[in-house]
C-alpha cells in the first residue's frame, strides 16, 4: 500500500503487518497523489512543491520500489503535479498541474513528449483501459477526453461550474465517472459527452470515484 503525505514524503506499506517498508524523500511539498505501475514495481508520486520554500520541488517523480530510490524526475510543470496516472502498458506517465496544462511522460526517459492546454486549472487526469484516451478536469468545471496521441480534444462537456476533483474511466472504457465540487458524482458516456446519471447525497465535494472491476457499481468518496 503507498500512501502521500503533507511532510513531503511518500511512503510504502506491508498490506499484512502494517509496518512501512519504504520512505521515499525528495518533494519539495506536500505528496498529493501516488499510482503504482502496472507491473507493481514502480511508484509515481505528485507533489505541490512550491509549497515549501527554500526547496527545489519536483513536480513528479518515478520511484524503484525494491531499492527505495528515484529513478526519473519530472519537472515542467513548475513543481505542481496534482494528479499522477500509469499508461495501462506501463510505458507513460500523464500528470495534471496547477498550471494550465496536463502532460505526458515518457516512463524510461522521463521526457516530457505531449502537453494538453486547458482554460483553468488541472486537477485529475485518468487513462482509458486501452490507452489511446486521457481523462482530465478542470477548476473551471469541464471535464476532457483527449486522444493520447494527438494531443487533441475528443469530447468536452461542463460536469459542474465549481470544479472537477476526480475522473475514472469504467472497465470497458465506454464511460467516465465524474466527482465534483457540487456534491455530487455523474456518469457521461465517454464517446459523445451526454449526461447518463448524477449521484447525489454527499455532504461536501466528491474527491474520488472509483469502478468496480466488473464495470456495475461506483464508489465516491
Amino acid at each position: 500500500l503507498a500512501t502521500g503525505s503533507w511532510d513531503a514524503t511518500a511512503a510504502v506499506w506491508s498490506t499484512d503487518s502494517g509496518q512501512r517498508v519504504q520512505t521515499l524523500e525528495g518533494h519539495g511539498g506536500a505528496v498529493t497523489s501516488v499510482a503504482w505501475s502496472p507491473d507493481g514495481t514502480r511508484l509515481a508520486t505528485g507533489s505541490d512543491g512550491m509549497k515549501l520554500t527554500g526547496t527545489e520541488g519536483m513536480a513528479a517523480a518515478v520511484w524503484s520500489i525494491d531499492s527505495g530510490l528515484r529513478v526519473q524526475t519530472l519537472k515542467s510543470h513548475d513543481g505542481w503535479a496534482c494528479s499522477v496516472a500509469w499508461s495501462p502498458d506501463g510505458t507513460r506517465l500523464a500528470t495534471a498541474s496547477g498550471e494550465l496544462t496536463a502532460a505526458l511522460w515518457s516512463a524510461d526517459s522521463g521526457q516530457q513528449v505531449r502537453t494538453f492546454r486547458h482554460m483553468a486549472r488541472v486537477g485529475c487526469v485518468a487513462w482509458s483501459p486501452d490507452g489511446t484516451r486521457l481523462a482530465t478536469g478542470s477548476k473551471n468545471g469541464l471535464a476532457t477526453v483527449w486522444s493520447a496521441d494527438r494531443e487533441e480534444s475528443l469530447v468536452e462537456f461542463l460536469a459542474d461550474d465549481g470544479g472537477v476533483r476526480s475522473v475514472a474511466w469504467s472497465p470497458d472504457g465506454t464511460r467516465l465517472a465524474t466527482g465534483s465540487r457540487d456534491e455530487t458524482a455523474t456518469v457521461w458516456c465517454a464517446d459523445s459527452g451526454q449526461w447518463i446519471f448524477t449521484l447525489e447525497g454527499h455532504a461536501d465535494e466528491v474527491k474520488s470515484v472509483a469502478w468496480s472491476p466488473d464495470g456495475t457499481r461506483l464508489a465516491t468518496g
